[in-house]
């Protein structure tokens, strides 16, 4: 993973973390995968990180282990 700047982040991702779940995306921490094509986003609220990952087409990824 590669941790890039808010401001390589593509438009069709910019689209999707203008939603108010991802309010602070711009000041947080950003990286890329490039072997995937995936992006995780680390943002911080208060003392807690919440992490998201998203494809490059922006949609959110999740884990099986989370739908069980």
């Amino acid at each position: 993973m590669t941790k890039i700047q808010s401001s390589e982040v593509p438009s069709s991702l910019r689209k999707t973390l203008k939603d108010p779940m991802y309010a602070g995306w711009e000041n947080s921490t950003i990286y890329r995968n490039k072997s995937q094509d995936e992006y995780v986003v680390e943002i911080l609220s208060g003392s807690t990180a919440k992490t998201y990952r998203f494809d490059k087409s922006g949609k959110p990824l999740t884990d099986n282990k989370d739908n069980k």
